[in-house]
């Protein structure tokens, strides 16, 4: 989550000097709440995050010209990954 939120602060100033107010916004409604769930983590946040914000995100980004989130598929990758170990550990709750 840390290098999804470094990638996301540096992509948003780098659009921010650009002009791209736009960009700015959806990659900032994509990050937003990754704090909150470093600092309170449980398994149904994260899946929210990856199950909602996330598929939101790509969404909204699909519309601008040029724009790839790829740049995070390796972060994401492990996030699902941890949040099946935990949906496995709880018999598939949260």
């Amino acid at each position: 989550m840390l290098e999804i939120l470094r990638t996301a602060i540096l992509s948003i100033s780098f659009a921010s000097s650009q002009g791209d107010n736009r960009y700015c916004n959806i990659e900032a409604n994509h990050v937003h709440n990754l704090p909150d769930l470093l600092l309170h983590y449980r398994p149904d946040k994260l899946g929210h995050y990856l199950e909602g914000q996330r598929l939101s995100y790509i969404e909204e980004l699909r519309q601008l010209p040029g724009s790839n989130t790829e740049v995070f598929a390796p972060q994401w990758e492990v996030l699902e990954q941890a949040l099946a170990r935990a949906r496995g550990a709880s018999g598939g709750k949260g």
